[in-house]
């Protein structure tokens, strides 16, 4: 463009001024980027024409034509980015730089220890501004052999990264936010999160007439006329009304339990006059016996659960006493018993 290039904002849209050529409104600046685009002057990657807007927005901030722009901004992972020997030549034109000085990088080093220095004094400041990029930072941060220019133009791309870094951390306020075109490409973006899928509701089949009619069989009601068995009045469980004694259920009553044998499964009735229940239940025709009682356990009150047939075994029974049919009353101070038959009269006589 001509020395007489001049370039500004009128309401919003971008206006350029040579020989009468003026772009006066948006839509004049789309048509002119679509020309850009269709014609391939735009930078490798700007296929839409509001990206090449966009940048020629954004170079007017900054002070550089239309044109200059798209060789000097481009998009890298959906930021503008400023290439760095554009980036130094921004900072030299607003004075960023003490009169008399320029950038300035030196090479030094050996090994994964070797890399560029870049050194600017800055308008102000008085003192040399430093950045360093060496090949062991490359390995850190796994750029170092990556394809492309730093397979191709090693000792470039130090350089590049030495002076992108000096700019960004002493000369930010010239460029405005934009980012270095040359460090920006190697930063990997992040990944786009895949998005949910959106939970597939199955509509029940329809109910089965067998097992609904299996299920209403019995005394009980359906599940949703049952009616807790819970006091009308009772307020237990309620927010602020605690449960208290009166609202407590009532303990069950232990039921004794009975030491007796179980009984035979069997009904016996009058024909079965000489059948009895075993001990483990089973049908005999032996009567029960005392024996078959169990003792109570220590502490517990016996319940004996007797049989009116019960009967003693002939080996518990007691023998026959010679003083069977006696009186057996006390006669004197020595415990002398009675020798007269039973129901005698008359003095009692000692044995």
């Amino acid at each position: 463009m001509a020395d007489d290039v001049i370039v500004r904002e009128e309401g919003g849209a971008l206006v350029t001024e040579e020989d009468g050529y003026r772009i006066r409104n948006l839509d004049q600046a789309f048509r002119l980027a679509k020309s850009v685009v269709d014609g391939g002057m735009a930078p490798k990657g700007i296929t839409e024409p509001g990206a090449v807007v966009a940048i020629w927005k954004a170079g007017s901030e900054l002070g550089i034509p239309e044109m200059h722009a798209l060789s000097a901004l481009t998009f890298i992972n959906g930021r503008i980015g400023i290439m760095v020997e554009a980036a130094m030549a921004l900072v030299r034109t607003m004075g960023g730089l003490e009169p008399g000085t320029d950038f300035r990088t030196d090479f030094s080093g050996e090994g994964d220890e070797q890399g560029y220095t870049a050194t600017a004094i800055k308008r102000g400041i008085h003192e040399p501004c430093q950045r360093r990029f060496t090949v062991r930072m490359a390995k850190r941060a796994r750029l170092w052999g990556k394809t492309g220019p730093w397979q191709e133009y090693p000792d470039r791309m130090l350089q590049a990264r030495a002076l992108g870094f000096l700019l960004r951390d002493f000369f930010g306020e010239y460029l405005k936010g934009l980012v270095i075109a040359e460090e920006w490409r190697d930063v990997t973006p992040a990944k786009k999160a895949k998005p949910v899928e959106a939970a597939v509701r199955v509509e029940p089949a329809a109910p089965d007439p067998l097992l609904e009619k299996a299920l209403s069989v019995g005394d009980s009601p359906p599940a949703g006329e049952m009616e807790p068995d819970v006091p009308e009045t009772s307020t237990a469980g309620e927010v602020g009304n605690p449960p208290t004694e009166e609202d407590a259920p009532e303990k069950p009553k232990k039921k004794r339990k009975s030491r007796a044998k179980p009984k035979a499964e069997k009904a016996l009735g009058p024909q079965d006059a000489n059948v009895h229940p075993g001990p483990g239940g089973e049908v005999t025709t032996e009567p029960p016996s005392v024996l078959d009682l169990e003792p109570p356990e220590p502490g517990e009150e016996p319940v004996w659960d007797v049989p009116e047939d019960l009967t003693v075994p002939a080996d518990l029974e007691p023998a026959e006493s010679p003083y069977d049919g006696l009186c057996g009353a006390v006669v004197d101070e020595s415990g002398s018993a009675c020798g007269l038959p039973q129901g005698h009269s008359g003095d009692h006589e000692p044995l």
